[in-house]
């Protein structure tokens, strides 16, 4: 539930973008520009639509988790 406030998502990666990218291409295994190019070819096929019980987990944490 806490997801988008609390996740490493939302927190670690996001500050890693800014202050440490090679923590962030240590943690996914690639920069973040090949990793946004690897979602935008992925996209389609992993993105999936939210219902009245629960909200989706988007492509891009998806993405994060396969990879990590």
């Amino acid at each position: 539930m806490r997801r988008d406030t609390l996740g490493a998502s939302n927190t670690l990666l996001v500050e890693w973008t800014s202050e440490d990218r090679d923590m962030y291409k240590n943690y996914l295994m690639m920069s973040r520009q090949e990793f946004f190019e690897l979602l935008s070819k992925v996209k389609s096929y992993k993105e999936k639509k939210d219902t009245n019980m629960r909200e989706c987990i988007s492509a891009l944490v998806k993405l994060q988790i396969t990879l990590r």
